[in-house]
């Protein structure tokens, strides 16, 4: 594995843009612990003088032409145009952390400025980790891929698989003793298992409260399966929260406690939280936002009762079209509302920041966390090809997933929790040329990049709902040759 050292040189270029605060570090050795006092001085000062815009130093040539100044000048435009509050990065290459970013605000109306470690919903980016997690129990020969959730649950001996059992088959037999008997690890991994997404706002922005994955199966666990498992790819955040199931199967242990002693230990991610209390106070959580509309009936937005009072939210795509939002009320920066991240606890509900994030996608990815045969496993796909005789087909509405990449039936190429973009060599060889995941949540979203040909991981993290954080792919180009 990679070992990360405690000093850096990290380059990049400073500057405010309006009342917003971008900050980076450049040409200079500074360590973890610098970074963050480094931008909690920005942060005082910002709070001091709010209204005043204050000038770096002047670049010279080299710098302003460096592809850090120019990465940084990109993001900064980005998330002017769509309206970004805040927005972190980071980018590792041949395993060292080359830059790190930060744009705009934790806080909005406090002025307090992101820093480096900034904790953000990730949202999707989970199942990446989750899948990890899994591929750990295939690497340790407790699982196999090809093995069905009902023999696996059938064969083993802990106390939680025994709950879990007992409780589907009271609670789901039709689930357990039908559908589970069909449904193979591989399925659920890369969504062709048949289980269906969220299918309402009402889940998608659940303010309930589940106290284990096996509550959560009551939304979806009395309903037939789409489809034959392994026939089609269809994409569903409630197959991972069956994954989580089984990690507490196969461990005996919670999912959460799996996760970090598994997991973020041994990455050391020392700054990534599962979202399970609300309440709870997360060291340098960054708000969430959301754009609002007042115009009702738009296909693209959704209804939420707060307070007895309906509230229209806008789910904004493509944010290159964004109109400037001084001169359009209906996109007024507002507080994301309430939910509830347990219901996807194993699916969604990790938080983190820029660096940790991009620090699995290297370690997961191209470093030697997982042995070479099980990376193997991991990227390694079949194209799952989108059925021409499905009537139903074309109603598929996109615009409701919480996945940034790909949702619906479509021709996809996915493996064991990732996205895996390969480029045709010739008819028997190929390379793979992206692995990649992304997500979007209740105030957030998150892309993680790993470009393995070029040996880069890029990870970018936002705090408004269904922003555009692949500009991720734009930011690996700023650093394909330069370092």
């Amino acid at each position: 594995m990679t070992r990360y050292r405690a000093a850096r040189n990290y380059r990049t270029a400073a500057l405010l843009a309006g009342s917003a605060g971008v900050y980076g570090f450049t040409g200079q050795t500074s360590s973890y612990s610098d970074v963050n006092s480094c931008n909690n001085s920005n942060n005082n000062i910002t709070s001091n003088h709010s209204n005043a815009l204050v000038t770096p130093e002047p670049m010279n040539l080299h710098q302003k032409l460096s592809p850090e100044a120019r990465a940084a000048e990109f993001v900064t435009t980005q998330c002017i145009i769509q309206g970004v509050p805040g927005c972190t990065v980071a980018v590792i290459k041949d395993g060292e952390l080359i830059w790190s970013y930060c744009y705009g605000y934790s806080d909005v109306a406090n002025n307090q400025l992101l820093t480096p470690y900034s904790i953000m919903r990730i949202a999707s980016v989970t199942k990446p980790l989750t899948a990890t997690g899994i591929a750990i129990l295939i690497q340790h020969a407790k699982i196999s891929q090809d093995e069905t959730v009902y023999d696996l649950l059938e064969r083993l001996t802990s106390e939680r698989a025994k709950k879990i059992r007992t409780s589907l088959k009271k609670k789901y037999p039709n689930f357990y003793e039908t559908h589970c008997k069909k449904i193979k690890i591989l399925h659920l991994c890369n969504h062709t298992a048949g289980l269906r997404h969220y299918n309402s706002n009402e889940e998608y922005l659940s303010t309930k409260r589940f106290h284990s994955l096996m509550g959560v199966l009551a939304n979806f666990a009395t309903e037939d399966i789409l489809f034959e498992p392994g026939t089609k790819y269809y994409y569903s955040s409630y197959g991972y929260i069956m994954l989580g199931l089984i990690i507490e199967a196969v461990s005996n242990m919670k999912y959460e406690d799996f996760m970090q002693e598994e997991v973020l230990k041994p990455l050391g991610m020392n700054h990534t939280f599962l979202e399970t209390d609300h309440q709870k106070i997360i060291p340098n959580q960054a708000k969430q936002y959301i754009r609002k509309v007042v115009d009702h009936g738009r296909a693209s937005d959704y209804v939420v009762d707060e307070g007895g009072s309906k509230k229209v939210y806008e789910i904004a795509r493509g944010g290159e079209k964004r109109p400037k939002y001084k001169d359009c009320k209906i996109r007024k920066l507002s507080n994301a509302p309430y939910s509830d991240s347990t219901i996807k606890v194993s699916s969604g509900g990790f938080m983190s920041c820029a660096i940790d994030v991009a620090r699995f996608g290297n370690e997961v990815v191209l470093g030697d966390f997982l042995s070479k045969r099980i990376q193997k496993m991991v990227f390694e796909t079949n194209l799952i090809i989108r059925p021409k005789n499905e009537e139903n087909l074309d109603e598929d509405d996109e615009e409701e997933n919480d996945d940034i990449e790909d949702f619906g039936y479509k021709d996809i190429e996915y493996g064991l929790g990732w996205h895996v973009y390969r480029k045709i060599l010739d008819p028997l060889t190929y390379t793979v040329e992206e692995i990649c995941h992304g997500g979007g949540a209740n105030g957030g979203c998150a892309h993680l990049l790993i470009l393995p040909q070029k040996k880069i991981s890029v990870a970018v993290l936002m705090n408004l709902q269904q922003a555009k954080p692949t500009i991720s792919r734009d930011i690996a180009k700023f650093f394909y040759n330069d370092y």
